[in-house]
């Protein structure tokens, strides 16, 4: 008697999910699989976070983490978007992350605003929310910028080179007080 291949196929959009506990998988991505067992070698499978009142949500429906985490599928950290709304709750969420990040490394909130393409003053409000320790002027230029900055002022270039070049004003450079500069 040969080996019965076994069978796993994904429940379609819109179709009720098998009654009784399934087993739950963490897939590759971090999100959590659910598996039924509906016949000898036979299993259904979905994202538990798809699962809406018994039944897998159809494909224009996407469901986003409100708290990032893939495997927290409680339903009051699920929304259902549309998948343009869903793009943009992710870009924006980036956006966010890279404003941490980027002010983080020592760039003004003017510098991290141009490179978002956000206002200053928009930056400046999400790190407050984000309880992010604001710096002073002096303070927001890192021992490695402060290197490269003097190094731009050794080959010459001038105030407003530098500055653009590192996206500074020239009062923060001034404050900062580079080694290297010309008077």
């Amino acid at each position: 008697m040969g080996h019965r291949p076994t069978v796993i196929r994904q429940i379609p959009a819109g179709e009720s999910v098998p009654t009784g506990a399934p087993r739950r998988y963490a897939s590759g991505e971090g999100y959590v699989r659910l598996r039924w067992k509906v016949a000898p070698y036979t299993y259904l499978e979905c994202y538990e976070h798809r699962v809406v009142d018994g039944k897998v949500v159809p494909r224009d429906v996407e469901r986003h983490h409100l708290n990032k985490e893939r495997a927290d599928n409680r339903s009051e950290n699920l929304v259902s978007l549309t998948p343009s709304e869903h793009a943009e709750v992710h870009h924006y969420c980036e956006v966010l992350d890279d404003i941490v990040r980027l002010y983080g490394e020592g760039h003004s909130t003017l510098a991290v605003g141009r490179m978002v393409g956000r206002d200053a003053a928009v930056v400046y409000r999400h790190l407050v929310a984000q309880g992010v320790p604001m710096r002073n002027k002096v303070s927001r230029v890192t021992d490695a910028e402060r290197e490269h900055i003097a190094e731009l002022f050794r080959e010459g270039k001038s105030w407003a080179e530098v500055g653009r070049l590192t996206g500074r004003s020239s009062y923060s450079l001034g404050k900062a007080k580079i080694t290297g500069e010309r008077q």
